[in-house]
């Protein structure tokens, strides 16, 4: 029984922990792409101020 305790205690607390990650990943690779878009917009934006001067 106690066995059986220890290997669902495993199981469940791997799953939270995947699952955990998986989230943190995603997090991160929503700020990652937020930032790309930020810096893209930025970069725009700059090519069109630098034409507009020309």
């Amino acid at each position: 029984m106690e066995y059986n305790i220890a290997i669902c205690t495993k199981i469940t607390t791997e799953f939270y922990i995947d699952n955990f990650m998986a989230h943190h990943a995603i997090q991160t690779f929503k700020i990652f792409l937020r930032n790309e878009i930020h810096m893209k917009n930025t970069m725009d934006m700059q090519c069109v101020l630098d034409n507009a001067w020309q």
